[in-house]
């Protein structure tokens, strides 16, 4: 046999283990043969993986991937469970105990890999409803589909959502300048004069991640810039540093705003970002899927921090704050700021009635597409969309006492077809 049958015979069990979810129908997997909405949801999002439906496989194959998904799985769970069982029961009083035997369960009787678990907080949800929860790959799969199916508009980057707002009046924060690949183009000379505090962030369609804060230093007459770079620019090196940065990506510039009053004490220097998720039904009925607020745990220049961002569910009727929960296990969850002690559970953000009602409206102008977040802020200066996401944080959606997206008209939305990608003039985009 030559090396490559070889392999390929060792990896076709490989490809057809059940281990991200199930790619034959074992015996044991409790929705291979449904037909409701989240399983059909399910199976569409596997035939995208893979680019077609799955076909049939034969008997033998059955048992190769079922012997392969438990010596896979097993090991699996005893290394995900050594390392986050004590951050658990510290957090959450779940005994080690118990956390690996839902972990078996979760693992081969549901077909969710073991980190999921403890992503989803699988713990504190009762096992009935399991099934309907999605994992964030799962979801940013399908969402994607939408999204590359109107990729003709400008909406999902930075620079095109500010052209999209400047069309429809929207209130958002002005882009003052653009780097892209080392060029600059200056929309706002005022904002780039020295003393004016900056954010730099990547024009990318998804996540602030690599944002820049520049806040102005008048003794040293410079900026101080922090977050993704970390350096001294001096006042007449702007134009500068924003080519130099820029050299491999795009980013625009805009001015840095503070948070309002009533969120001032949340976070020092980040403005504090408020995730709004609208679902548009076919029948022009627009509603709140969810909403969170999000704000880092320490002195950091953006609220999208890897693995230490604070989330707080809101109640989409009364704008009330619930209790905040992060990556960190150990930190259970949270009534109050972790580090500071101010307040967050039952407190109310003055400015919810704003936000819910320009969520809808501005999704009124964008029908073809059944979901989308939107971050909104809340600063001194008044209330901005900072940006559209075709693409939202599946684990967001459900977490912190939220019903899973399998109890929510979500899956029915994406069953429906593809939106087609006929041009809307207002929103194509402009090279």
């Amino acid at each position: 046999m030559s090396l490559s049958l070889l392999h390929s015979a060792i990896a076709a069990p490989d490809r057809l283990c059940a281990y991200d979810h199930c790619r034959v129908p074992l015996p044991w997997f409790i929705w291979s043969r449904r037909t409701d909405l989240t399983s059909r949801l399910r199976r569409r999002i596997l035939a995208l993986e893979y680019g077609q439906p799955l076909s049939a496989v034969g008997t033998v194959h059955i048992a190769l991937a079922a012997c392969l998904h438990f010596l896979r799985g097993t090991r699996e769970i005893v290394l995900v469970w050594r390392s986050r069982q004590a951050a658990c029961r510290t957090g959450y009083g779940v005994p080690g105990g118990r956390q690996l035997i839902e972990l078996f369960v979760s693992t081969f009787r549901y077909n969710f890999p073991p980190l999921h678990y403890y992503r989803a907080r699988l713990f504190r949800i009762t096992r009935s409803r399991w099934l309907d929860l999605f994992s964030h790959a799962e979801t940013t799969r399908i969402l994607a589909v939408f999204e590359q199916a109107t990729q003709h508009l400008g909406l999902w980057t930075k620079s095109g959502w500010a052209r999209f707002c400047a069309d429809h009046g929207i209130p958002t924060i002005p882009v003052a300048a653009q780097a892209v690949r080392g060029e600059l183009q200056v929309n706002e000379a005022a904002w780039l004069q020295p003393g004016r505090d900056l954010f730099l962030k990547p024009d990318r369609d998804y996540s602030g991640r690599g944002g820049v804060m520049l806040e102005w230093d008048a003794a040293a007459n410079g900026w101080r810039a922090s977050g993704a770079v970390s350096a001294s620019v001096p006042g007449s090196a702007l134009d500068g540093f924003l080519r130099s940065h820029s050299h491999d990506d795009a980013f625009v510039v805009q001015p840095r705003l503070r948070n309002a009053a009533p969120l001032a004490d949340l976070a020092a220097r980040a403005l504090v970002n408020i995730r709004i998720v609208t679902l548009h039904a076919p029948d022009g009925t627009i509603t709140l899927l969810m909403a969170a607020l999000r704000l880092p745990l320490g002195d950091h220049p953006t609220s999208d921090v890897v693995g230490s961002t604070l989330c707080i569910p809101i109640d989409v009727a009364t704008g009330e704050m619930g209790e905040g929960e992060c990556a960190r296990l150990e930190m259970g969850t949270c009534a109050r700021h972790p580090l500071t002690g101010v307040p967050l559970k039952g407190r109310v953000i003055p400015e919810w009635p704003q936000m819910r009602e320009q969520a809808i409206a501005t999704h009124r102008l964008v029908p073809s597409v059944p979901s989308i977040g939107w971050d909104f802020v809340a600063t001194e200066t008044g209330v901005f969309i900072l940006e559209a996401n075709a693409v939202w944080n599946g684990y967001l959606a459900q977490h912190w006492g939220r019903a899973p997206l399998g109890e929510t008209p979500w899956p029915a939305l994406m069953l429906i077809p593809t939106p087609d990608a006929t041009p809307e003039k207002e929103w194509v985009r402009r090279e």
